[in-house]
């Protein structure tokens, strides 16, 4: 019987005794850019062109970029407690994605790596893979309850029930990987308890997401309601958080080797970031990513912290150990002693 409850991991430390970080807690891996669904609350809803015309690229993470994010990985002083394969594309379309998950687990000694996924690509083959590689966590985005659920949702037309079985021979395989099912409310709609129903004895544990803002590029009248000012899609805060805490602990690689200093879309960058100019570790002690810290404590938007101001992460992510409004002039001293 599945636990109902928030999914995160909530194995964390309040941040603020630890910042300055001499390594990043988690690094978000974003192994493909392409998408199988065009989710109606995701950029991969809009026209291909309007996607590209956003900045936005289409393609696989190459070997070399991989190899590259390895070995930097594993140049921290400390290790990273975290991979996390996501991003803007669905991470089961790359190929080599178990390889990833083995070579993060066996080379670099990764504590927790997780794969965030749509699962409409599983199959019994893939999931046996991901599991003997290593795999720790998967979290299922569940878009629907039938095939015109997902048709309506996600443009995307799918067997429902050939989808259902696949998440079916994942848990009852699932060896020591823990298996998570979410779906946004705005998917769900008043069906809760069928999803609750049709998914008790498929996963570990299943909740019911709140649909937030996420790309200014959408449009979400119709999938938002307009009286519903929401906040963070785990009901962890009922107040704005001012600082963003994700730059201080997570770093994000896009499919092309580009670094973010804290999220994939949209994310605090600088066109020296990239895993061929500079390591991860380099850009972690850069004096542009220190820039950026003093300008999210400030609560600047401009400059190097410009995406700051349309960015909805640090409410959705507003988990109570990582809040820092209360702390900011005494971690400003910090960031400048270090």
């Amino acid at each position: 019987m599945a636990q109902i409850a928030r999914i995160f991991n909530e194995n964390r430390i309040p941040l603020w005794t630890a910042i300055p970080l001499e390594s990043p807690f988690v690094i978000e891996v974003e192994p493909t850019s392409f998408c199988n669904l065009k989710c109606k609350y995701f950029l991969h809803t809009l026209p291909n062109q309007e996607i590209l015309d956003n900045g936005h690229k289409f393609l696989h993470m190459s070997d070399e970029v991989f190899e590259l994010l390895l070995e930097q990985t594993m140049q921290f002083p400390s290790k990273i407690k975290q991979i996390g394969f996501a991003g803007m594309g669905e991470p089961l379309l790359h190929k080599r994605l178990p390889y990833m998950v083995e070579q993060f687990k066996q080379r670099a000694g990764i504590e927790r790596i997780t794969i965030t996924t749509n699962g409409v690509s599983l199959t019994h083959q893939l999931t046996d893979a991901l599991i003997s590689a290593g795999l720790d966590h998967i979290k299922i985005s569940v878009n629907g309850l039938s095939s015109e659920d997902f048709k309506r949702n996600c443009g995307s037309h799918i067997d429902f029930d050939q989808y259902v079985e696949q998440i079916s021979y994942l848990y009852k395989n699932k060896g020591n990987t823990v298996v998570a099912c979410k779906i946004m409310d705005s998917c769900v709609g008043d069906a809760e308890d069928a999803f609750f129903d049709m998914f008790d004895d498929k996963c570990d544990t299943m909740s019911i997401e709140k649909t937030v803002r996420v790309f200014r590029e959408v449009a979400y009248d119709g999938i938002i309601e307009k009286d519903k000012d929401v906040l963070s899609r785990y009901d962890m805060r009922e107040n704005r958080v001012h600082i963003c805490a994700s730059p201080f602990f997570r770093f994000a690689v896009k499919a092309d080797g580009t670094v973010s200093a804290c999220r994939l879309y949209n994310g605090l960058t600088h066109s020296s970031f990239h895993l061929q100019n500079r390591t991860l570790s380099e850009i972690w002690n850069s004096s542009e990513r220190r820039r950026m810290l003093l300008g999210v404590l400030k609560e600047e938007h401009t400059g190097l912290t410009a995406q700051c101001e349309n960015c909805t992460l640090k409410d959705d992510f507003a988990f109570e150990s990582d809040l820092l409004d209360d702390y900011a002039d005494q971690l400003r001293q910090k960031i400048l002693q270090n």
